[in-house]
């Protein structure tokens, strides 16, 4: 009897949504109007440029739609000097389409050799193969890249061949973005939040302590 394929909760969504660009989730911050009640929204890169269109950048906001501040924290120490609040959120915008797209957390991204690599991106690419029932990407120390790209891959069947998965991995991603490291492992191995999402701290920690190899 062929074995059931486990079907993460991120690649559920990604398939039942037609999610665009191959990322694993958009969750639209905005389904209506493309901007918050009496709030201003800006999208910016690491120097605070506004971004284009269709270039992922940290979510600004500002207005009186927008909280006074955090408990016992100093309004200057949450604003900027603009009045913007930092959401730490990666978004974009398409052209024509007035909402906002979710990629995800400024704490989620990789630094690999000087870039950034969204995990989500990285994992979308790579639950699209059919031997692959689910793949979590992280961040792993290594000493001359500050950080390596990390993917802790569950087989759909009886394994993988990641020699296989690197190779077409590179033709959807930059070479950056491609793990430098696979780790093969059964789905109860795999920590995940209760919300279902994946655990990335833990699975983080489990890899650095060589519990997964």
């Amino acid at each position: 009897m062929a074995q059931a394929r486990s079907v993460s909760p991120v690649s559920t969504i990604r398939r039942r949504y037609g999610v665009p660009d191959g990322y694993p989730i958009h969750r639209s911050l905005t389904e209506s109007g493309g901007s918050f009640a009496f709030t201003e929204t800006a999208i910016v890169d690491e120097q605070g440029n506004p971004v284009p269109n269709g270039t992922v950048g940290e979510l600004l906001i500002r207005g009186i739609g927008t909280m006074a501040g955090y408990n016992k924290r100093e309004r200057w120490e949450v604003f900027d000097a603009d009045g913007w609040y930092h959401t730490g959120d990666r978004v974009y915008r398409r052209d024509g389409d007035p909402r906002l797209f979710y990629v995800g957390r400024d704490s989620e991204l990789i630094k690999a050799a000087g870039s950034n690599v969204s995990p989500r991106e990285v994992e979308a690419v790579i639950e699209e193969f059919s031997e692959v029932a689910h793949c979590v990407v992280v961040g792993v120390d290594h000493p001359t890249r500050g950080e390596e790209v990390c993917a802790v891959v569950v087989p759909a069947g009886d394994g993988v061949d990641v020699a296989e998965l690197t190779a077409r991995t590179r033709r959807h991603l930059s070479s950056y973005k491609v793990p430098t490291r696979w780790i093969v492992a059964p789905g109860e191995q795999v920590p995940a939040l209760p919300s279902g999402k994946p655990d990335r701290r833990g699975l983080r920690a489990l890899v650095v302590a060589g519990l997964l190899k």
